[in-house]
Order: C-alpha cells, then sequence, then structure tokens
C-alpha cells in the first residue's frame, strides 16, 4: 500500500513551529508498514498572498472575512497540490495535516481514501482570539469556513483527533464524520532523561516562537525579581527579546541537539501559553523527564489530569504563575518524582511507534473498504 503523507508546514519553515512534529511521528509510526511519501507544501505565492491579505479598517474589526479568505486559500492550495502530485506519483490514501488543507479536497475523496490530522477545529481556534479578538458577530464570518470544514470532514475516510477535546469538537463540526482518538505521538527515542549537570541556579525553559501568545512575556514578568539572581531562564524563540540578566535567547530548530539538551537541563518547563491546543514542547519535555508548568487552556488539563507531573495555571495570571514556578522550585525530590510520572505518562500515551501503528491499522482497513466497494461495483455492473 502506497501513502501521500501531505503536510501543511512548507519546506523553508521553521521546525520550532508547525506541523512537522506530526511528519517525525507518521515516519516512526508507519516505518515498515507503509510505504509512504512525505510532502511538504510550497510556500504562498502572490495569489494566496493576495487573497488572504488583510484589509484595512476591517480587519482589526474582524469584519474583512480574513479568516475564511484564509481558509479558502489554504483549500486551492491543497487541491493544487493533491492534483499536481497525481500526475507523478501513485498512491492509495493521502494523509493531511492539517485539515483545513484539505478544504478543497472533498470532490476528490469519492477516488481514495483521505485521513484528516486534526488538532483543532475551526470554530474552537477562533475563540480562542490568537489572532482576532472575537466579536459578538464572529461566527457569521467563519459560515464560508465551517461550511467547507464540514464537508471535509463528512467526506474524510477517517477523522483523526489528537485529543478527546478535539474529538467532541470534529462531531460538533460534522455529525456523520468517521473520528477517532489518536494523537500523532513523539519520538521517545530521542526525547529521554538525562543526568543533570551542576549549576549555580535553578534553570527554567520556554520554548516557542508566538512569545506573547505563548506566555513568554508573562514568564519573564513573572521571575523578574529572580532573574540572574535565583532563577535563569533560557527561551527559544524567534522573537526579538531585549537582554536582561538571567535570559538567554536560543535560535534553534526544532531537530537540533541542543534543544534536547536544554530539555533534559532544565528543572522546569513553562509555557503558560494563552490560546493552544496540546502543544508538542510540552510532551517533549515531559518525556525528557521535564516537570511542566502551562496555561489552562484547551486539553491541557484533561490531558494531564491524574498524573501528577503539570502544573496548570489560568492564562495571563502572572501571579498564579509565579507562585506555580516557585513553589514547582523548591522540592527537588518532588520535581524528579514529577518528572518521572510525565516520562512514564508520554511512554504509555504519546509514543510515536504505537500511535502510528494505530493510524496504519485504520488507513490499512479504509483502504481495503474502499477496494471492495469498487469491487462489488464491478461485479454489480456485470
Amino acid at each position: 500500500m502506497k501513502l501521500l503523507c501531505l503536510n501543511q508546514s512548507t519546506r523553508n519553515a521553521s521546525q520550532v513551529l508547525g506541523h512537522l512534529p506530526v511528519e517525525e511521528a507518521l515516519r516512526i509510526g508507519l516505518d515498515g508498514r507503509i510505504d509512504a511519501t512525505f510532502v511538504r507544501m510550497e510556500p504562498w505565492g502572490p495569489g494566496a498572498r493576495w487573497l488572504a491579505k488583510p484589509i484595512p479598517g476591517l480587519c482589526e474589526r474582524d469584519l474583512d472575512f480574513h479568516e475564511f479568505r484564509w481558509h479558502l486559500s489554504e483549500a486551492l492550495r491543497g487541491y493544487a497540490a493533491v492534483t499536481r502530485l497525481r500526475r507523478r506519483l501513485e498512491f492509495d490514501a493521502v494523509h493531511v495535516t492539517s485539515h483545513t488543507l484539505a478544504f478543497g479536497l472533498a470532490g476528490l475523496m469519492k477516488e481514495f481514501p483521505v485521513c484528516l490530522s486534526v488538532d483543532v477545529a475551526v470554530r474552537e481556534w477562533a475563540k480562542m482570539g490568537i489572532w482576532t479578538e472575537p466579536r459578538p458577530y464572529s461566527n457569521l464570518v467563519l459560515v464560508g469556513s465551517l461550511a467547507m470544514e464540514r464537508r471535509a470532514l463528512e467526506r474524510a475516510a477517517l477523522v483523526q483527533a489528537w485529543t478527546e477535546w478535539t474529538r467532541k469538537q470534529v462531531v460538533r463540526a460534522a455529525p456523520s464524520a468517521r473520528v477517532v482518538v489518536i494523537h500523532p505521538g513523539i519520538n521517545t527515542s530521542r526525547f529521554v532523561p538525562a543526568t543533570r549537570r551542576p549549576r549555580e541556579r535553578a534553570r527554567v525553559l520556554f520554548v516557542g516562537g508566538r512569545f506573547v501568545e505563548k506566555g513568554g512575556q508573562d514568564l519573564l514578568d513573572a521571575l523578574r525579581p529572580e532573574l540572574g539572581r535565583t532563577v535563569d531562564v533560557d527561551l527559544v524563540t524567534r522573537q526579538d527579546i531585549p537582554a536582561q540578566p538571567g535570559v538567554t535567547v536560543h535560535r534553534l530548530q526544532r531537530d537540533d541537539l541542543a534543544m534536547v539538551d536544554l530539555y533534559q537541563q532544565a528543572d522546569l518547563f513553562c509555557l503558560p501559553t494563552r490560546g493552544d491546543t496540546l502543544p508538542w514542547v510540552l510532551l517533549e519535555a515531559l518525556g525528557c523527564g521535564t516537570p511542566i508548568v502551562s496555561g489552562d487552556v484547551g486539553p491541557v488539563r484533561a490531558e494531564f489530569e491524574g498524573h501528577d507531573c503539570a502544573m496548570i495555571v489560568p492564562p495571563r495570571d502572572v501571579p498564579a504563575l509565579r507562585e506555580a514556578i516557585l513553589t514547582g522550585l523548591v522540592d527537588e525530590a518532588e520535581r524528579r518524582a514529577m518528572g518521572r510520572r510525565g516520562r512514564a505518562m508520554v511512554e504509555e500515551k504519546y509514543d510515536a511507534r504505537t500511535q502510528g501503528a494505530k493510524v496504519a491499522t485504520l488507513i490499512e482497513e479504509a483502504v481495503g473498504q474502499r477496494r471492495d466497494e469498487r469491487g462489488a461495483l464491478r461485479h454489480a455492473g456485470r
């Protein structure tokens, strides 16, 4: 069986962000099971940029249908990419990350099974207000996007929801969608615990490209009196951060070995994000045996509840964030115990080898079912 894996991340994208961890997880999980070809999207061309360009005076009020035009641009790009790839590649099924790229593929889903990888549905992402503050009429400007989403979800052979939180969104958006909960998982052979080297002060790690939205500034504000005195902070971000005592900024790609070392050497990993799904960096930190502090957004609390490896704080609540971090830094033995519990949870729930095998089985079943249906139709036509 041959599988085309189409990834929304472009070939020149930063590996700290985006959907490239899904590609890594699929490569691990599908290895030796399915003949998979991995393709990343071409960068946006002038036409796509023009179509999704914000309109001054309207975008600030969420009246320029920017999100719909962005989704339409992605739908056209996804359709063009798959149509072009069909001319030179043979494949029995397509796996698409993320599902917005498949909004233009509904018409092709009769020809081959398509699996959509979904971390968050359109409506829920808009409600988080990552890019535009939600307004009372915001749902109206999403009507076109929601219609494209529903059509794609309902026609997909399989919808791979990363969490139960996501599954509920998919069911609300498209009640007849064939949806299962399977997180892609992480490389548990790369993100592993290591012995921490001696150092003068405690170390807190933050990884996030969208510095403010991911809570980076909240973190610095929370630890301001301690920076360079009792606590050092490592920031992995593309944002320009003014030089200040106790803060080190790293410009790293996700596959850089130094990234793993930072995870392993941190006392706490902190991502007080203001809006998110289930950030990869939380799982990677836990895989390295480092306990986490996270903003209480999306599925984060539900995913980690009961495992006692995370401290969850309200987003934008700097005093609560400060209290959680300082409390977490007090007891080294408890931090190590939290780290061990986090590692065990990742091995159980988020190992890319087992998660990918689940996806492979479902895709194989979808391809087999499609072949049976076509065989039945040919038999009936005789």
